[in-house]
């Protein structure tokens, strides 16, 4: 980088050295405490600053608001819980402060070249990884798994806004895959000669993510506003240029990232060693996130129930059922573990049981609650359901119960056309 300060502060952002220092302090801080794990090395610490802060803000909220009913930001799936919001307040706090003290101490200097470049580094990568390791978990449906059993039958009307969305991007792997190479090409910020492309890209992809969270209510909506707002700064020099090109169709020759003049070859090596260390921190989460998502899915199919599908009562068992003791409200029947069976009345609200099974011997016990009996069955697969003997009953009486056949569902089974003569909009 041009360390000639009219030249750099042609190309900083912002321009104004009062809102540079303060945009400086808030990215520093804001990315310090929201690592979100993307910096490795500071994972280690988070819990720690958060113990830190939270013992904080109790002390500065004592008597109005009982931080003790939170969960702790580190530990909770939700972006946005309490503590969070508090910590975004005290971190734009602290920049208002720092930004004041800085100007009156630093009143001379409009311009910060080297502070300048290192900001844009640390945004650059934090956008990058972030966005990479969001992307990769999408490639193997760790993020959005296609949806289970239970949700397959549950009524439209009982979906949250969130689970609707996950649902709908869940529905499509081929979906998921496009989505994710999207947010993976974030690691085109990752190196200087890509930035620009690269911010574009994000900025694009992380406003479709936040319009999601917003209007799903999804509960990222400060992360996804973070990294809409930073692909905004890291394209900052060069929106006019891209007004007067798009605009006013006039030629232009962009702004490059800035960048830093080492005459010093071992400085030279260790930079590039930072940033070989930085490439190599980006591959080890996104490995994790495969594992991870890896283990996701296999909860939901690694025990999975030798009886695994959705059962209905047909009306022409009524007597039986009533003989069998099997409560009223028991519409269907939702195996997917061996632990566990889900019920779901007319309403279609569910209830999930205890289950033991085997699949030796052909017996499940499913274990009634308050006022109910606990069933006993031997039970004998057939290929369009199964028939359930009370084992704990004096008389020789049986139940059929009809199989829902799920893997033929037009969600799995229905894929790309071409030709589509009329809607199958059901």
């Amino acid at each position: 980088m041009n360390t000639d300060h009219d030249t750099t502060a042609t190309r900083m952002f912002p321009k104004q050295p009062i809102l540079f220092r303060f945009c400086f302090v808030f990215f520093l801080l804001f990315i310090l405490l929201f690592n979100n794990h993307t910096f490795l090395f500071l994972t280690p610490f988070v819990p720690l600053m958060g113990d830190v802060m939270i013992g904080f803000m109790k002390s500065m909220t004592a008597g109005w608001l009982d931080l003790n009913q939170t969960v702790p930001y580190y530990r909770n799936g939700s972006g946005d819980s309490t503590v969070h919001w508090l910590i975004l307040l005290l971190i734009l706090l602290l920049s208002i402060v720092a930004c004041i003290v800085w100007s009156l101490v630093d009143r001379k200097n409009k311009a910060y070249p080297k502070l300048y470049y290192w900001l844009t580094v640390l945004v650059r990568y934090y956008v990058g990884i972030t966005m990479f390791n969001y992307g990769v978990i999408k490639l193997f449906q760790g993020q959005f798994p296609f949806p289970t059993l239970y949700k397959l039958t549950e009524p439209l009307y009982q979906y949250s806004p969130m689970g609707l969305a996950w649902a709908f991007y869940g529905a499509s792997h081929p979906y998921n895959i496009m989505i994710g190479i999207a947010e993976m090409l974030g690691v085109l910020l990752l190196f200087r000669k890509t930035m620009t492309i690269g911010a574009i890209i994000t900025l694009g992809v992380s406003i479709n993510v936040m319009a999601t969270n917003y209007f799903y209510d999804v509960p990222v909506k400060m992360l996804s506003t973070a990294l809409v707002l930073f692909s905004l700064y890291l394209l900052g020099p060069n929106i006019r240029k891209f007004y007067k090109l798009l605009i006013q169709g006039k030629a232009i020759s962009l702004n490059p990232a800035p960048s830093l003049q080492v005459n010093s070859r071992w400085k030279q090596i260790s930079l590039i060693s930072i940033k070989a260390i930085m490439l190599l921190a980006t591959v080890a989460p996104a490995v994790h996130s495969i594992i991870r998502a890896d283990k996701f899915i296999k909860q939901f199919v690694q025990t999975e129930s030798d009886l695994y599908g959705v059962y209905y009562f047909p009306l022409r068992e009524y007597e039986n059922r009533k003989k069998l003791r099997i409560p009223d409200d028991w519409h269907f029947l939702i195996f997917i573990n061996e632990q566990s069976l889900i019920v779901r009345d007319a309403e279609m609200k569910s209830r999930t049981y205890q289950l033991t099974s085997d699949s030796l011997k052909k017996e499940i016990k499913i274990f009634g609650k308050a006022g109910e009996p606990t069933q006993h069955f031997r039970y004998e697969k057939r290929e369009t359901g199964i028939m359930l003997k009370n084992i704990e009953s004096t008389d020789s009486i049986s139940i059929f119960v009809n199989k829902i056949d799920m893997e033929n569902i037009d969600l799995k089974t229905r894929g790309f056309r071409w030709v589509s003569d009329l809607p199958d909009n059901r």
